[in-house]
């Protein structure tokens, strides 16, 4: 008997919790060894990533395609489909960039998220 994958849904919201949000380091992956993780690590995870997938990973296009075909499925924008690929890089520059403050990030974040139809909810 084949088990069925449940597939996730869509982001309709994401929470981020700031002591474990990997961001402004210039370059990032989607989770690091000791556990810190982006906004795109996070939305990952909640899209049915496995933790010990996202690690060392710079994109969730990079991701095992079991996970890519559910974002697919679903109509996820976390896949860089042509249409996706500006705002993921948009977000991607955001969280990483080391000449902004924590709330400035934060407001961008929410506001490239809510034009995906997802709440960004940062905590902690």
């Amino acid at each position: 008997m084949t088990k069925k994958i449940k597939a996730p849904g869509k982001l309709k919201s994401l929470i981020i919790d700031r002591r474990r949000w990997l961001r402004g380091c210039g370059t990032g992956v989607l989770q690091d060894e000791s556990g810190m993780r982006c906004c795109l690590g996070f939305a990952s995870l909640k899209l049915g990533a496995k933790e010990k997938d996202i690690i060392g990973k710079d994109l969730p296009e990079n991701l095992d395609s079991a996970f890519i075909r559910r974002c697919r499925t679903n109509n996820s924008w976390l896949i860089s489909l042509a249409e996706n690929h500006v705002i993921i890089f948009r977000a991607t520059h955001i969280n990483d960039d080391i000449s902004i403050s924590d709330s400035e990030r934060e407001v961008s974040l929410k506001e490239i998220f809510a034009s995906r139809g997802c709440k960004l909810i940062f905590r902690n």
